[in-house]
């Protein structure tokens, strides 16, 4: 009989499986245990320590390692009560904390997971600024750095909003100006005002904020019609013109008053033109340049010479230091050029002004100041248009109807050209003697005695720089209407005339001939009235104007006339070095009515008020008390006194007595 089968194997075999598999899982469930016992161990234990890197020992593989793990208080686990013990053991410092030793890959994870939360910070931010930007710049700055944005930009925006109020009242007063509607006066101070606020601005901070803006308004009121409106702005141009040391700004008005001008053309007021005399284009030297380049060659060569001529080594590099120091203070000069190149460009767009008007426009009223502002800047102007220019003052003064200050600006332009560079140019200036000679005794003490000063420069120019190119008849001439010039003007230009024919007489001894009145050089009689100094046969005449100019009411110009007729060294003026005529006309000006200097009151008077009652009382006493024998005869008594003197004179006292007793 065959044994049962199970599943077709047989019964034994089947139970010695189930066994198997019995074992199997008992084991297999020992081994989780002991897994997850392990594991839970590990875990436990990685609370309190660090995995490190692994390190590979030789014989031995890899070794792990663990570092202890510093124990942070965390605000989600810890109680409140808890955070507040142990703060407070941290503040009072009952529990010191132990130095904790911190690994190098502790290091660089720390360093690591900082840089992703800054990286994550900054995109986030970024992100949120370019959504909105207007509300939320504030995420980019610190605390004060934000408020003092705030401010600056709140400043400029209600800054920004003034100007364009004060705009807008300018251009409507200028749009009701050009439809001829009437102003009213409220309308018009009020334009006063904002002009005012404008310049006030400009002096204050010329490098502020829409100052060019400014600058354009401001160009455009110096043609306003009504005059205090221009005196504001001439002013504030001229203030900027002298103390503008960065000169952009002053580049940019410069600008816009020729755009101006060229847009205008004759239709300008003469404070457009005026205030540009006030520019530092006198700061220009053309030789500059050329002295800078042969200074540093000068001192290149000493320098190479000490090289090669020492052989001490101290004395030597001593050397060399100074040298080198000089070089640099050389090279620090060439930075200037900035500046000087600021100024070339002012002084062209300035000239192109000037000689615009010349040209086209010279019967208008801006020629007056066009001259003067030419006859200041004159020797800045690049020798090659010489010629030209003293050409074109030459028509004017031959073919324009010229006043004589417009004159006087011409002939000043032409000599300072003459004097400088323009010496090397083939111009007689014969005609400009003449028109200068002409004009000297338009000038006097009533309207225009400020022109003086021109009249004093430019004859420094003519008899001291140029006396070498003045004939002997024109040096006298000019002596004598000097003379006849004193006559006519206020102290400080008689005594600036005064110095002037002192130094020519120290300089030519041929005009002593004007102080001899017997004395006559040559033949013919001297004619005041001629305008040609050449024919005036001054030289047959004598400065009979002394006579009335030591009596002169000014106690200085007597001394200096009495000086000038001893041979001025007789008696010394003044300590010390003697004023040039145009320090005697700017330190003695009387424009103020007072003397310059003082005049000492007289003394006291020898017989005051009281005097003639004192002497009357004192006859009044010595009468009664004398013995009198008298005689009465028509009120007059002859009396003899006790010293047996005798006199004739009328007794008041006995008058008294005897209409009393009537």
């Amino acid at each position: 009989m065959s044994k049962p089968i199970i599943d077709g194997t047989p019964k034994h075999k089947a139970r010695s499986n189930k066994t198997i598999l019995q074992l199997s899982a008992d084991m297999t469930e020992g081994m989780e245990e002991a897994y997850r016992k392990t594991v839970l161990c590990e875990i436990s234990h990685q609370e309190h320590v660090n995995r490190l890197l692994p390190i590979k020992v030789k014989g031995k593989g890899l070794i792990n390692r663990t570092a202890p793990k510093q124990i942070k208080d965390d605000a989600s686990v810890c109680s409140s009560d808890l955070d507040n013990k142990q703060s407070a053991e941290d503040i009072f410092g009952d529990k010191p904390n132990e130095q904790q030793v911190v690994s190098l890959a502790e290091i660089l994870l720390k360093r690591d997971e900082e840089i992703r939360e800054k990286q994550f910070f900054i995109g986030t931010t970024c992100a949120a600024i370019l959504e909105n930007p207007e509300a939320r710049i504030e995420n980019i700055v610190k605390k004060d750095t934000l408020a003092r944005v705030n401010f600056e930009n709140k400043l400029l925006t209600y800054y920004k909003q003034l100007l364009k109020h004060i705009e807008g009242i300018t251009s409507k007063y200028t749009k009701k100006l050009l439809r001829s509607e009437k102003q009213s006066v409220e309308t018009r101070q009020l334009l006063e005002m904002a002009v005012q606020c404008m310049c006030d601005l400009v002096l204050a901070h010329p490098y502020f904020n829409y100052s060019p803006n400014l600058v354009q308004v401001l160009v455009l009121m110096l043609n306003n019609t009504k005059e205090t409106i221009r005196k504001m702005v001439h002013t504030c141009f001229s203030v900027l013109f002298k103390t503008d040391a960065r000169l952009d700004l002053t580049q940019h008005t410069v600008r816009h008053i020729n755009m101006l001008v060229k847009k205008k053309q004759r239709n300008v007021f003469p404070e457009m033109i005026s205030c540009l005399k006030n520019l530092q284009i006198h700061r220009i030297n053309m030789n500059d340049d050329k002295l800078l380049e042969v200074k540093k060659q000068k001192l290149e060569k000493q320098k190479s010479y000490v090289i090669n001529m020492s052989r001490k080594e101290r004395k030597r590099k001593k050397k060399l230091q100074e040298l080198e120091k000089d070089i640099f203070e050389t090279k620090a000069e060439e930075s200037k050029q900035i500046v000087r190149r600021k100024l070339t460009e002012i002084s062209k767009l300035t000239f192109m002004i000037y000689f615009k008007i010349l040209k086209c426009y010279p019967d208008s009223k801006v020629l007056s100041a066009t001259l003067e502002g030419l006859s200041k800047f004159a020797h800045t102007i690049n020798i090659d248009f010489f010629a030209d220019l003293v050409e074109l003052l030459n028509n004017l003064l031959e073919n324009v109807e010229l006043g004589y200050r417009e004159q006087l600006h011409c002939i000043q332009t032409v000599f300072i050209i003459l004097s400088g560079q323009g010496e090397v140019l083939n111009i007689d200036p014969a005609r400009f003697y003449s028109h200068f000679y002409k004009n000297l005794l338009y000038v006097n003490a009533g309207k225009n005695h400020d022109d003086m000063q021109t009249i004093i420069k430019t004859l420094d120019v003519i008899l001291f720089k140029r006396r070498r190119n003045v004939t002997y008849h024109r040096y006298v001439s000019f002596v004598k209407r000097l003379a006849t010039l004193c006559l006519q003007v206020l102290p400080n230009g008689c005594l600036g005339l005064i110095s002037l024919i002192r130094s020519c007489m120290h300089m030519n001894q041929q005009l002593d001939i004007l102080l001899d009145s017997e004395a006559v050089v040559g033949s013919g009689k001297f004619d005041p009235f001629n305008d040609e100094p050449e024919f005036a046969n001054a030289n047959c005449t004598a400065l009979f104007e002394s006579s009335c100019l030591v009596r002169h009411y000014h106690p200085l110009v007597r001394k200096m006339v009495m000086n000038v007729l001893k041979g001025s060294d007789s008696v010394p003026i003044n300590s010390g070095r003697t004023l040039t005529p145009d320090e005697y006309y700017t330190n003695y000006d009387c424009t103020e009515m007072v003397f310059n200097p003082e005049i000492a009151p007289p003394s006291q008077v020898k017989y005051g008020k009281n005097y003639q009652s004192l002497v009357g009382s004192k006859i009044l006493k010595r009468k009664t008390l004398s013995k009198l024998s008298l005689r009465m005869k028509d009120g007059t008594v002859i009396g003899k006194s006790r010293e047996g003197s005798k006199g004739l004179f009328h007794d008041y006292f006995m008058d008294y007595i005897q209409t009393s007793k009537m």
